[in-house]
């Protein structure tokens, strides 16, 4: 369980990296997967020792379009409304999951919440989104689009999930984001290169550790924890990525406004419903 919250906890640490730099969202985004790719390839030859079958051109560039939206996404939210808006606009990404079970019939539902619970965590999502909405300082003219770009980098996370899901019982984990970090890399290298050939030896100082701790470090623990613990304590555990998040900017000294330690525990109670509701809870909600 300590590698698994390691590894959310580098995952959190990824806004405040970028933060450091003067990158826009693109180059943080294909600097991160140049970084990387090489990295959690070896790692999954490693651990696969070469007897596995490895996910096909269509998987790495379509997966690696999603993944590339996510974080480009992601960062662009970051630079528009800053660390805490970031991570608890794409907090609310389980409402994206749920949207993806309906439209997605072959979506496996073993594990989905009740109706009851699912609208539980709709509410509680919302009223943390309304209160990251209320201007503060100078970027109230900036929240909206940050706020759209964060729940628009949880919705290509959720689809993401779905695509990975999919493949898993065919592929190793790390294999499958090896390929799709490589994937949004070649996608990513004719729109952000230009700007990526400008960064300062600052920037590629934190590239190096955006790319070698938070995403190859980060997901090889993640990967690593998931064949120790079940998935639902592993999905569990990955809801905690905006508290972390927070935690840190506090601990090193930034401001995390008063609205958004009042969102994080709404966000954070959404993520950790499926507990509450997989220890015998659901009698207090109304299933359907």
């Amino acid at each position: 369980m300590l590698q698994l919250h390691l590894a959310v906890l580098l995952f959190g640490a990824a806004a405040l990296v970028a933060q450091s730099t003067q990158l826009d969202a693109l180059a943080l985004t294909l600097g991160r997967c140049l970084v990387a790719a090489p990295l959690l390839l070896g790692l999954a030859r490693w651990r696969s020792g070469g007897h596995r079958a490895w996910p096909g051109l269509r998987h790495g560039l379509g997966a690696g379009a999603l993944l590339a939206f996510h974080w480009a996404a992601f960062f662009q939210a970051m630079r528009l409304g800053g660390v805490a808006v970031a991570l608890l606009s794409y907090a609310a990404f389980p409402a994206f999951s749920l949207l993806v079970e309906r439209l997605l019939p072959t979506q496996t539902r073993e594990h989905a919440l009740p109706a009851g619970w699912q609208g539980l965590q709709l509410l509680l999502l919302t009223f943390g989104l309304l209160l990251l909405a209320l201007p503060h300082g100078g970027q109230g003219s900036h929240l909206p689009a940050a706020l759209a770009w964060g729940l628009a980098s949880g919705a290509g996370f959720a689809l993401l999930a779905h695509w990975n899901a999919r493949l898993r019982s065919l592929h190793g984990a790390l294999a499958l984001t090896g390929s799709q970090v490589a994937g949004a890399a070649l996608l990513l290298l004719p729109f952000a290169l230009p700007a990526l050939a400008t960064a300062t030896l600052h920037d590629w100082a934190a590239l190096l550790l955006l790319g070698l701790m938070c995403t190859a470090l980060g997901h090889g623990l993640f990967q690593w924890a998931l064949g120790r613990v079940s998935p639902f304590q592993a999905g569990i555990a990955a809801g905690l990525e905006p508290v972390y998040g927070l935690l840190l900017m506090a601990g090193l000294g930034q401001t995390v406004e008063i609205r958004e330690w009042v969102a994080l525990p709404l966000m954070a109670l959404a993520a950790f419903l499926p507990l509450f509701e997989k220890a015998g809870m659901g009698r207090w909600v109304r299933r359907s």
